[in-house]
């Protein structure tokens, strides 16, 4: 995601995201739950602000990491937030939970993407 880190705002990390997968306005708009135009508002800049699922739904359907498409990799805020978190062999998911508990949220999450995919 190199590019969208050298862009300014959020909305073109996200315009970025959004086109390197191929996807209309109106594709993204519909994975989201969102209309069109509010996806352009917030390429555009018009909208600087979404909501917390919004964001998250947009990621899943680019491909994209949440934070880097709010803070952009290359700055301050990503490297320290990304940099606090545990890799997978260290995460409290993996090592903290009875297998049981691990497949219960593994089926969440990937209702979670399933669901983000279909709109």
């Amino acid at each position: 995601m190199r590019e969208e880190s050298l862009m300014g705002s959020m909305g073109a990390r996200i315009a970025v995201a959004r086109t390197r997968r191929e996807m209309s306005q109106s594709a993204l708009a519909r994975a989201v739950g969102v209309t069109p135009t509010a996806i352009s508002k917030l390429e555009s800049g018009e909208t600087q602000m979404l909501r917390a699922d919004h964001l998250l739904r947009i990621a899943a359907a680019t491909g994209t990491d949440p934070v880097a498409l709010v803070f952009g990799e290359d700055s301050a805020e990503y490297r320290r937030i990304a940099g606090s978190w545990p890799d997978s062999s260290e995460s409290v998911v993996t090592t903290d939970l009875k297998p049981r508990e691990r497949r219960l949220l593994t089926c969440i999450i990937q209702a979670f993407v399933d669901q983000c995919k279909a709109g």
